[in-house]
């Protein structure tokens, strides 16, 4: 995988003086696109005690990995195009505090259109301020991320299946366009079949929601959480820890959905990316 090194030289403006400082960073993948999940490092010389980076209005925490800090970052399905500006904020244990901005350069992802119909039963549901609500309380869940990795390695496709909707589809929903694909479906199993958890970490939710249904959602630490919807029913609870290729709940129907199927999802601190991504290349050790 190609990396792109940074060595910046610049005058550095402190709150209480003024110096020069030198701050390698790399990217991984060099080129960032939209959907998907980019890793920058920062060499550690010993000179900073905490580091953070904002991108794309996302403020983003660098964790210390060895020798360096590391941090991840999710890049949107509707995000700009082209370079785009990534603001480190680097602080000493003297509280002096560096700042620097690089560009990101971030390339177009062509993503699908569908249209999904629902019967009578189900258009109660169909309401975009329902949605709406239902998203905010999951987005408010994956603001509160351990520090600590659980994750190790790939992540697992949580169940065999084939995907019925990619993730980033353009949605209209009985000819309304409501929300977008933020994760992927993956169908061609019957209600009750077992999903896996894709990887380690602890149980931050587990309820069931008016339009994503039984709604189950894992803390990978460091801000990368896993989303599983739809299902018929969750077999783990809030705070217990989970390993790789767990058992945690079963495929069903739940929520605003057409058929059995489930719907998987990643979230790096609280931008949805393609979760397949995770599954096909190792994106952070």
């Amino acid at each position: 995988m190609k990396k792109l090194l940074i060595a910046f030289v610049m005058n550095i403006a402190f709150f209480m003086s003024t110096s020069y400082a030198q701050i390698n960073i790399t990217f991984d993948p060099a080129t960032a696109y939209q959907g998907k999940t980019f890793v920058a490092d920062i060499n550690d010389t010993g000179t900073y005690k905490e580091i953070s980076a904002t991108f794309l209005g996302t403020v983003v925490p660098l964790y210390k990995k060895d020798d360096h800090f590391r941090g991840i970052f999710g890049v949107k399905p509707a995000a700009p195009v082209g370079p785009q500006k990534i603001e480190i904020t680097a602080t000493k244990d003297s509280g002096e505090i560096d700042h620097l901005t690089a560009d990101v350069l971030v390339k177009p992802t062509k993503f699908k259109a569908e249209k999904l119909f629902f019967p009578p039963g189900k258009q109660d549901k169909l309401v975009a301020q329902k949605i709406s609500d239902d998203q905010e309380k999951v987005a408010s869940v994956m603001e509160r991320a351990s520090d600590e990795q659980l994750w190790s390695g790939k992540f697992l496709v949580p169940i065999k299946g084939r995907i019925t909707s990619p993730y980033g589809a353009y949605r209209l929903y009985n000819g309304k366009r409501i929300a977008d694909h933020r994760g992927t479906d993956i169908g061609g199993n019957p209600t009750g079949t077992p999903i896996h958890a894709a990887n380690s970490g602890v149980v931050a939710f587990a309820q069931l929601l008016p339009t994503i249904g039984s709604t189950l959602i894992i803390d990978h630490g460091q801000g990368i959480f896993s989303i599983y919807m739809h299902m018929s029913k969750t077999l783990v609870a809030v705070g217990e820890r989970i390993e790789k290729g767990q058992i945690v709940g079963r495929v069903g129907s739940t929520g605003l959905s057409t058929g059995p199927h489930l719907h998987w999802g990643l979230s790096v601190h609280n931008v949805r990316v393609n979760a397949f991504e995770w599954a096909n290349r190792l994106v952070a050790e």
